[in-house]
């Protein structure tokens, strides 16, 4: 019984090999037959020359295998060792042949459109004769084949074997060597397909040297010869994946998906295996019947479960590459620049882009060929046609050449109505790696479903470049009326207003105001147009340009800016006068809240005219506030929680939604936030919350004083005990500090030391009326006669008693906390601290194509006493740089001949020092990192003069005085 049972066994195992090299050889069959239909075809787009040979080595492993699935069949019983011997015969002489045309394949696939080496030539013919041989004189690898049973043989080898199969292990290492040598390819798809077919060749040549060498060698066991025939097919499917393909998904993404559906179908079959082993009852049906549908139910869940933790173990997250591009659509929905900045992370990218196609010549063709082909293009795999391809060479050519020109690894088309409109380009991976079949079918179907997005965002960027250039446009007149204003001015008055008093009628008087108001309302829209042109652009609310301000100032400043329909509204608006604090912002974007809440309160004084507004500020101790409130119709409590929605407008036809929730940008930006409270028939309030700003806190603020104040020397004159935080924050400037404490200490020490700046007690001030008069009037020498006063005062009262004197002090710093750090912004922004008269003979280069605006610039510079000189475009700039040494030059962006960036860099090439500030009419993201990198600051148009004197005093280099160089001594006392 146990013998019978272990025939049965044995002879069952023997037809299960049987089987499986049949269902190989059926395999292999059907492989050639559809590689020899597409061969035929030319599908696989290379040179067919190339892989015929391929197709041999597929005839002959065909052979090999029906071979060897005679030895594990039933035939092998019925016929003698006669013919047994012949069938060992013809499986070594396939054996050998197939390893010949795979040797000989591997060579053409390295050697490409080149001859084959010699030593190669040779090596395949030696084979072929071998075969030959073999055929011609059989004994010499087959003597005999004794037959136990199916399955069961044993092979006497003749003297020859043993050769055979190591000049046979020879080819197979030398094709493995070619294979490794193809991976070192400049194209870089090789290396992707040799690492296919090398793993391929690995399976079968470790296969084969252990059942078919090793094991018949040592043991003289045949047994196991059937195992490397059957492994054949996995070699088949990768190096024919190889062949056939030119975009492969990544082992990543295989290994995710094999083992997350692997383990998927384990946990709904295990069950079903286990009740069907167990002893069938009438319950079994309906238990399988009942998991099935549980499966139905369950398996999307489960089956992404077992993604995300095997995401967590191959890609380290729970989410996957290709998951993470399908989620790009949202970004896509909220802006294309956003989706691009992802696409770059998830693709390891350098650059992505979105171009409108029309554009150029080489993106048009991109387009026809992306037409043509219908799928997306890649660099690497254009490479690889023309190197193997037998046509069309020059036209791949052209396309390969029309990618790098716009640097471009991956090109995909975006559709509008089966139109392409637009190509979505990717660079070249950072790591040098080719894109996956994943990562582009993932790419393509996000581009379709985001098609829609992209094209509306196309237009409105068209709306927003036709309504920038019209913001843009206007601010030429602006420019032109601001000239004219400033040429009145200067023509009727040329005079300080406090001179204007006792000599000037009423009617003058009347137009100096309105002449004032006029052009506080030009240099108002101007700084309005930017804000327009930033958003318009996409630009974000930067924090680079913010300062300190005053909020009570700038409040009462933006009420007096404001244009009231009617006078007797400005009457219904209270503004606390004793409250103040400081905050870090812009003044423009703040002034644009006050205005706005302005708006939406007197947009109903018809309605309510005995409405009030008061605005009062709250220093705190975690938040300063400014809290508007007006008591007119109020808001309604259901529309109140949308209020700062874009786009969400109530009760006013002409709103638009924009400006409340442009507020709530502004104040994130400023690092607070804006609410609102109301009830509807009584009042509305808003509330501007700001971060409290001081010394201790705004440590960007210092760092900037430090610059502009480095290596500086400073005489501090008086006991400066109420001014102790002035002291404190001058020392943590690094100022060098020498302090006296009376006005002729002070008159010594500046008769024979030189400092950069001097600080004077309110009091002494007050005092020394006539001592200073004496420096000013170089009694004590010419560096000591331009040398800064300051008075620092603790209650502002120096600044009412010396404001538009007789310049005898050149600023006033007030060192309470709060007004400390503003004060000394102020004195250091306007160019207070430069020697008195340090822009008088310097020289300075306007370079603008507008005449009215280089006019401007040369009414405000020549006041100063500098030297302008001019030039209307950027080659006019050069040539007077070369031959002219200014100090100075304001530089336009866009002008004809030579722009302004192309300009700087040939002016940095003459004068590498000089410093160069932008003067443009808009400020881009792109415009403002071109700048950022090539100049020192920026200058928006139309530009005042105040804005003017502080961007020069800014940048401009000190002139070194020889006293700095000699002096006597220094102490900090």
């Amino acid at each position: 019984m146990t013998y019978e049972l272990i025939k049965l066994t044995l002879s069952s195992f023997s037809r299960l090999q049987f089987s499986i090299l049949i269902i190989s050889t059926i395999l292999i069959s059907i492989w050639l037959s559809y590689y020899l239909l597409f061969l035929s075809k030319n599908e696989i787009k290379v040179k067919k020359s190339i892989f015929h040979t391929y197709s041999l080595y597929l005839l002959f492993i065909n052979v090999w295998v029906i071979s060897n699935a005679f030895f594990q069949s039933e035939l092998l019983s019925y016929f003698d060792s006669v013919i047994a011997k012949e069938v060992g015969l013809i499986a070594n002489i396939s054996s050998l042949l197939s390893a010949n045309f795979t040797f000989l394949f591997s060579c053409l696939l390295v050697r490409a459109n080149k001859p084959l080496k010699k030593h190669q030539s040779y090596t395949f013919i030696f084979g072929i004769i071998a075969s030959l041989i073999m055929f011609l004189y059989p004994e010499l690898t087959i003597v005999d084949v004794v037959i136990t049973s199916t399955g069961h043989f044993t092979i006497t080898l003749g003297k020859a074997s043993s050769e055979l199969f190591f000049f046979g292990f020879i080819l197979l290492i030398l094709t493995f060597r070619n294979f490794y040598l193809y991976r070192k390819s400049q194209i870089k798809i090789n290396k992707t397909k040799s690492n296919y077919m090398m793993f391929g060749m690995s399976i079968f040549m470790v296969s084969t040297l252990i059942c078919h060498i090793i094991i018949p060698s040592v043991s003289n066991d045949y047994s196991a010869t059937w195992i490397p025939p059957a492994l054949s097919i996995f070699e088949q499917v990768l190096v024919g994946y190889a062949i056939f393909n030119d975009r492969f998904y990544s082992l990543r993404y295989i290994s995710h998906l094999s083992i997350s559906y692997l383990l998927n179908i384990l946990l709904y079959l295990s069950p079903i295996v286990m009740l069907t082993h167990t002893d069938p009852n009438e319950y079994h049906f309906i238990l399988i019947g009942c998991w099935i549908i549980i499966s139905g139910i369950c398996w999307k869940n489960s089956l992404a479960a077992f993604q995300r933790y095997i995401n967590r173990f191959i890609y380290g997250s729970p989410s996957n590459t290709v998951n993470d591009i399908h989620s790009l659509v949202n970004d896509f929905k909220q802006s294309s620049d956003m989706a691009l900045n992802r696409v770059k992370d998830i693709l390891n990218s350098n650059t992505g882009q979105i171009i409108k196609v029309g554009i150029n010549s080489s993106q048009s063709e991109l387009a026809n060929y992306l037409e043509a082909h219908n799928e997306a293009i890649l660099k690497d795999e254009l490479d690889y046609f023309i190197e193997y391809h037998s046509s069309d060479i020059e036209k791949l050519t052209k396309i390969r050449n029309s990618m790098a020109e716009n640097d471009s690894a991956l090109v995909l088309p975006i559709f509008n109505d089966n139109i392409i409109t637009h190509l979505f380009m990717v660079s070249k991976k950072n790591e040098g790696g080719i894109f996956s079949q994943e990562e582009i079918s993932a790419l393509q179907l996000v581009l379709e479903q985001s098609n829609k997005f992209i094209y509306a965002e196309d237009e409105i960027r068209k709306s927003q470049l036709l309504a920038g250039s019209i913001a843009h446009e206007m601010k030429n007149p602006l420019s032109k009326i601001q000239y004219h204003f400033e040429r009145i001015d200067a023509d009727l008055f040329d005079f300080d207003t406090s001179s204007l008093v006792p000599y000037a009628s009423s009617e003058m008087k009347t137009l100096y105001q309105n002449i004032c108001e006029v052009k506080s309302a030009v240099q108002l829209g101007s700084k309005f147009i930017e804000v327009i042109l930033n958003e318009l652009q996409g630009g974000r609310i930067s924090p680079d340009s913010f300062r300190l301000f005053s909020a009570r100032e700038l409040i009462r400043q933006s009420l007096n800016d404001y244009n009231f329909e009617h006078a007797s509204s400005k009457r219904l608006i209270s503004l606390d006068p004793h409250t103040d604090f400081i905050f870090k912002g812009d003044d423009t974007l703040y002034s644009f809240i006050i205005f706005n809440l302005l708006n939406n309160s007197l947009h109903y004084i018809s309605e309510y005219p005995e409405m009030k507004i008061s605005i009062r500020l709250s220093a705190g101790d975690r938040h300063n506030k400014v809290i508007f409130t007006d008591t007119g119709p109020g808001i309604n409590a259901s529309r109140l929680p949308y209020i700062f929605d874009e786009m969400y407008t109530s009760g006013k036809n002409n709103g638009n939604g924009l400006g409340l929730a442009y507020c709530q940008r502004v104040m994130t930006a400023f690092g607070g936030n804006i609410s609102c409270r109301s009830e509807a028939g009584k009042f509305t309030e808003f509330t501007l919350s700001f971060p409290i700003i001081n010394s201790a806190y705004d440590r960007e603020t210092v760092q900037r004083f430090k610059r502009a104040l480095k290596g500086k020397y400073c005489l501090l004159v008086g006991e400066f005990s109420s001014s102790l935080k002035l002291t404190i924050l001058l020392y943590e400037l690094n100022i060098k500090i020498t302090k006296v404490e009376s006005i002729k200490e002070m008159m010594h020490i500046l008769s024979f030391r030189h400092f950069d700046f001097v600080f004077i007690d309110e009091d002494i001030t007050r005092q020394s009326t006539n001592a200073i008069k004496s420096i000013r009037c170089g009694e004590l020498g010419s560096i000591a006669q331009i040398t800064p006063i300051i008075s620092c005062t603790d209650n502002g009262s120096t600044a009412q008693l010396y404001e538009g004197g007789d310049n005898l002090i050149q600023g006033v710093i007030d060192s309470r906390e709060e007004e400390l750090l503003i004060s000394l912004q102020h004195i250091i922004e306007n160019g207070q601290l430069k020697p008195l008269g340090n822009l008088i003979g310097k020289k300075m280069l306007v370079v603008d194509d507008m005449l009215v605006n280089r006019l401007l610039i040369k009414g405000y510079l020549e006041s100063e006493g500098i030297i302008c000189f001019q030039a209307e475009n950027g080659k006019k700039a050069v040539e007077t740089v070369m031959t002219e040494e200014v100090d100075f030059i304001l530089m336009d962006i866009r002008m004809p001949v030579m722009d302004g960036f192309e300009a700087t860099k040939e002016i940095r090439k003459i004068s590498p020092s000089t410093p160069i500030v932008a003067l443009t009419g808009e400020y881009g993201e792109d415009v403002a990192t071109t700048i950022t990198l090539t100049m020192e600051d920026h200058l928006t148009k139309p530009i005042t003069k105040k804005r003017l004197l502080q961007k020069i005093n800014k940048h401009l280099r000190d002139t070194p005085l020889s006293l700095r160089n000699t002096r006597l001594y220094y102490s900090a006392m």
